[in-house]
C-alpha cells in the first residue's frame, strides 16, 4: 500500500504538478503588464486623435496622412525642389 502511495505521490508530482504551477503563473502581473496597463489609456488617446478619420470627397482619410502630405508639400517647395534639382549630384556619385 505505501508502495502505490509513494508511485502515485511521485508521478503527481513529476507529471502533474508542473502544469498546475505554469497556470499559477499567469495570473502574477509582471512589470511590463503594469506599464502596459499604465499607458494604453494614454496611447489610445492619441492614437484615436492621430488616426481620426476625415471624410473627403466621399472618402475617409486619416489626419496622418494629411499631415504627412502638408509637410512633404512644404519641404519640397521650401527647399525648392531637391529631389529634382540635385539629381545631377546623385548620378555623379
Amino acid at each position: 500500500m505505501r508502495l502505490k502511495a509513494f508511485l502515485l505521490l511521485t508521478f503527481f508530482s513529476i507529471f502533474i504538478n508542473p502544469f498546475t504551477s505554469f497556470s499559477q503563473e499567469e495570473a502574477a502581473v509582471g512589470i511590463d503588464q503594469k506599464i502596459n496597463n499604465f499607458f494604453k489609456p494614454i496611447a489610445d488617446f492619441i492614437s484615436g486623435i492621430v488616426f481620426y478619420d476625415i471624410s473627403i470627397s466621399g472618402h475617409s482619410v486619416p489626419i496622418v496622412l494629411i499631415i504627412l502630405l502638408g509637410g512633404a508639400t512644404f519641404f519640397t517647395l521650401y527647399f525648392r525642389f531637391p529631389n529634382i534639382r540635385l539629381l545631377e549630384l546623385l548620378l555623379e556619385l
